[in-house]
């Protein structure tokens, strides 16, 4: 299975390593980021405002992103946009090295990367529909995902050496690099499917109408955004801040225990990305649903139970179910997009996610200061788990009829 799409379809071998190196570059400059922020403050809530404006930029621009994806020639533009980061990032290195380096300027650098990013993210998405074939999705997805999600283990391992050695101002030399590498294998994917639409006539917002009418009729995929963004609401702040911030409580050396934290994560989630093709070929609405909950728990874990272990434990069955949920989400949505939709279709729902994130950061960031950070995780991770159960039991009784204690009622 995975042997036959390496082997026979070369597009998306060099996709997938483009792919792997992006998210690399991501990776650590997300992490640089973080640290920094931390290190030049001291302050969660400085932290919580660079998360905050990594999701700024999606809100403004993630739905222009997807109509251009929709309009341009695709590998052009992913190239573009890979090499446009390169000289943004060299500004952090001088500035760094010149003793100017300033808050304010990372959350400049943090804002042009990931607007960058939300014009990159639909036309990556879109393209791996344009080198692969229905039957080929599944899979498709599990390697994307395993491989970008690998990068979650060698990325902190070799944050790890980077900063007891030559220093965290590296993590942006090597995103640096990534990137570029990034470019170079796009430069020899071969696009083997085109759109014939002819949207140079459309205005965006003419195209963006269209397609939520379109949404609006299709109950499916309707509910997986619903659904989906419920979710990240209660998820985004205690896992990019709060989870960071928990470790630092806990022990000393943080940023190396959360490195190895991440790093832990990323195995749980390769494995089971691994082994859900061999089972499940096509996902549905029910197996989202599971996938959710089993997320939900993890974090629920993290909150409820105190120590370091309990907190290997509530990230290994989060990233069981983070991976479930995620595969089966990308999967609903490439079955129910029409091809002319792509771009807008994964731009629209990455933009519901950042809205999501964008009130969760404020709101759970503004409650940390007054409530324990243990506590949110609990009150986060619980409420998941009773909203996904309360789609379970709605999805199960569609599938199976009435609920017996409803056809007993009914027949009194």
């Amino acid at each position: 299975m995975y042997q036959s799409i390496l082997r026979n379809n070369r597009a998306f071998r060099f996709y997938l390593l483009s792919k792997s190196f992006t998210s690399l570059g991501n990776m650590m400059i997300n992490m640089a980021l973080l640290f920094f922020a931390f290190s030049l403050t001291g302050s969660s809530s400085y932290v919580t405002a660079m998360v905050a404006a990594q999701v700024l930029p999606y809100l403004l621009f993630g739905l222009i992103g997807g109509v251009l994806a929709d309009w341009i020639p695709i590998k052009k533009w992913l190239i573009r946009m890979e090499i446009i980061k390169i000289p943004i990032i060299m500004v952090v290195i001088v500035l760094f090295y010149t003793q100017q380096l300033q808050y304010w300027q990372l959350i400049f650098i943090c804002l042009s990367i990931h607007t960058i990013g939300c014009l990159y993210d639909p036309a990556s998405r879109a393209l791996l529909m344009k080198v692969t074939v229905e039957e080929e999705r599944t899979t498709a997805n599990s390697l994307v995902d395993s491989i970008t999600r690998g990068v979650v283990i060698v990325g902190p391992i070799g944050n790890l050496i980077i900063l007891t050695t030559i220093g965290k101002i590296h993590f942006f030399t090597f995103s640096i690099v990534s990137y570029l590498v990034s470019a170079i294998f796009l430069s020899f994917v071969k696009v083997y499917i085109h759109s014939d639409i002819k949207t140079n006539k459309l205005k965006i917002y003419r195209s963006l109408k269209e397609f939520f009418h379109w949404l609006i009729r299709h109950h499916i995929l309707r509910n997986v955004i619903f659904i989906t963004v419920v979710i990240v609401f209660f998820h985004t702040w205690v896992w990019q801040v709060g989870l960071f911030l928990l470790v630092e409580q806990l022990v000393t050396k943080g940023e190396e225990w959360y490195s190895i934290l991440t790093s832990w994560y990323g195995l749980f989630v390769i494995v089971v990305n691994v082994i859900i093709p061999l089972f499940i070929k096509r996902f549905t609405m029910m197996q989202y649903v599971i996938g959710s909950f089993i997320w939900g728990a993890g974090i629920s874990i993290v909150g409820l139970v105190n120590g370091l272990p309990f907190l290997f434990i509530g990230v290994s069955l989060a990233a069981i179910g983070l991976p479930i949920s995620g595969l089966a989400r990308v999967y609903l949505l490439q079955k129910h997009l029409p091809d002319e939709m792509l771009g807008r279709g994964f731009s629209f729902s990455a933009f519901t996610l950042y809205c999501a994130n964008a009130f969760s950061l404020l709101l759970f960031g503004l409650f940390s200061h007054i409530v324990p950070i243990r506590f949110l995780f609990a009150i986060c991770g619980l409420f998941i788990c009773l909203f996904t159960l309360y789609y379970f039991v709605k999805l199960f009784r569609n599938v199976r009829g009435e609920m017996p204690y409803t056809l007993l009622k009914r027949r009194l």
